[in-house]
């Protein structure tokens, strides 16, 4: 009996077969540009190429928070180098008035106006933001809004809490609400008093200008109306306060050399001088100087530094800086003496009339 086979041929597959998967391996390393693709080909190498892979987008990020924060600080440092440009132009404005040669009421009026303008871009440069942060304006945006606990200004939170009690400047809300051929067209505020209006206004209300010349009404959120709930004329009165008095703590004089340079023996107990120091090393003399150009004689009272002798180390550039003792200090304020105020309740005469304007 014969047996048929091919042991050559079947030899010859299984050769194939592993080196078509060798050669697949190397054409992936070759395409990937990876020489491990999988935990096969190397897995402690693979672990180490993760860990590496991972710090890398880690610093990758940290690169780009980076480059956020230098946008975020050269966005305010052009809000900042406007506001600079502002304030030159108000300087000058103020400058220019003060010469006795414009007393013409034109051109005083169109400065004034140039310099409240210049004042109101001041207000919206404050509210330079950068991705909502805002970080000019002390957390208080032009218009009032503060920001919230999480460091955002959020329009809807803050109209969600304006519910309750709230004062409001009503002869401003009222004259704003009035028709023009009523307020003429003006705004009663203390910067530009209009009598006319205001008489308008107190008449409206059944007041007499003679007898209140202070307003302040409290408005209450009811439903999604506002109804006026109390008014007063007049000012409260002041209670009296204490004297106060604040412990000023003092300072120690200090002594800071420039790199290399050791103040030889410096004791800020001796330190006698009343103003701060700064000396310069004269290269050239070998000796210091207390002007940056090397000008006047040497120094040499060590003793008032509270040095035992003249600094060691110093070469071309080398300075040092002494500052002198501040005492510790009391510091008393004052107290204020009771004021009596002249605040009434006037709601009953007022609160109908107010709501029926509102309505």
């Amino acid at each position: 009996m014969v047996v048929q086979h091919n042991l050559s041929a079947m030899n010859a597959n299984r050769y194939l077969g592993i080196n078509n998967s060798k050669l697949s391996k190397s054409l992936e390393k070759l395409s990937s540009g990876y020489a491990i693709n999988r935990a096969g080909d190397n897995a402690a190498g693979l672990a180490v190429s993760e860990k590496m892979r991972s710090q890398i987008a880690g610093m990758t990020q940290a690169v780009k928070n980076a480059q956020d924060g230098i946008s975020m600080v050269q966005t305010f440092e052009g809000a900042l180098t406007e506001t600079d440009s502002i304030l030159q132009r108000m300087k000058t404005l103020a400058d220019q008035m003060a010469n006795g040669t414009y007393d013409d009421p034109v051109d005083r009026t169109a400065a004034q106006q140039e310099f409240l303008q210049l004042n109101d871009e001041l207000d919206q440069i404050a509210d330079t933001d950068f991705n909502g942060v805002v970080v000019l304006n002390g957390g208080v945006m032009a218009d009032g809004l503060k920001v919230n606990d999480k460091g955002e200004f959020n329009y809807k939170e803050a109209k969600a809490a304006a519910s309750g009690a709230e004062a409001i400047d009503v002869t401003k809300y009222l004259e704003a609400n009035r028709t023009k051929d009523e307020a003429a067209g003006e705004i009663l505020d203390n910067s530009d008093y209009n009598a006319d209006a205001a008489n308008a206004l107190w008449e409206k209300l059944g007041l007499k200008a003679e007898d209140v010349k202070e307003l302040n009404i409290t408005f209450q959120k009811q439903g999604d109306s506002w109804k006026a709930v109390a008014a007063t004329s007049g000012t409260a009165g002041k209670a009296a306060t204490d004297a106060t008095t604040t412990n000023v703590p003092g300072k120690a004089a200090t002594a800071t050399p420039s790199a290399g340079v050791t103040a030889t023996g410096f004791d800020p107990d001796n330190v006698t001088i009343t103003t701060d120091t700064t000396l310069y090393y004269d290269n050239g003399n070998g000796n210091w100087k207390t002007a940056a150009d090397f000008s006047g004689a040497a120094f040499t009272d060590w003793a008032s530094l509270g040095l035992t002798g003249a600094p060691t180390g110093a070469g071309a550039g080398s300075t040092l800086t002494v500052t002198a003792p501040v005492a510790a200090t009391t510091v008393t304020t004052p107290g204020t003496p009771a004021t009596e105020g002249s605040e009434k309740d006037i709601t009953s005469e007022i609160i109908d009339k107010i709501n029926s304007e509102l309505t």
